[in-house]
């Protein structure tokens, strides 16, 4: 009887050490999956395909002819036809590489989008005019990440105004 209680506590014991060893070993495996990823998201490279800065002008008229000089700022979307689309960031969109990009397996993409800013450089109402791949999350990081950047605000007569800005952001996985 005695025997019977040590061969089954020790059998117990082998399996309690098997056990403990395909936990740590599981553990050891995400270890190593988890510092992959972060490497991974470390090295990617987001780049903001924007022309430079042009010296003699904040903005470039865009496809309309703008009309006669007006009052008041046309709202967004106007056929103002204004947009900065060479802005001068005071501080520039930052996106994330896409997870859903990633579990697809994309490596690179682009956005263009139209937003409005205001007299402060905030920018807002950003609408995606063009987005590849599509539905890789490229446009929602790229609206993101636009909603927390600021531009230096387009000057009409000396004084900060509201405008159009327009800009494209290039995805490219490193």
């Amino acid at each position: 009887m005695m025997q019977d209680e040590d061969r089954s506590r020790a059998t117990e014991g082998r399996w309690l050490l098997i056990k403990l060893a395909t936990w740590c070993g599981a553990l050891m495996l995400l270890g190593w999956a988890a510092w992959g990823a972060a490497w991974m998201v470390a090295n990617l490279r987001v780049s903001l395909d924007m022309p430079p800065p042009s010296e003699t002008s904040d903005t470039l008229p865009s496809r309309i002819a703008p009309p006669e000089p007006v009052a008041a700022p046309a709202p967004y979307m106007s056929d103002e036809g204004r947009a900065i689309t060479n802005p001068s960031w005071l501080q520039a969109p930052e996106p994330a590489f896409p997870r859903a990009a990633l579990r697809k397996g994309v490596e690179t993409g682009a956005v263009s989008l139209e937003c409005q800013a205001d007299a402060q450089g905030r920018i807002s109402a950003c609408e995606i005019v063009d987005e590849t791949p599509p539905g890789a999350g490229f446009g929602a990081e790229t609206v993101r990440a636009a909603m927390k950047a600021r531009i230096r605000p387009r000057l009409i007569d000396g004084e900060p105004a509201a405008s159009q800005v327009a800009f494209t952001v290039r995805y490219r996985l490193e």
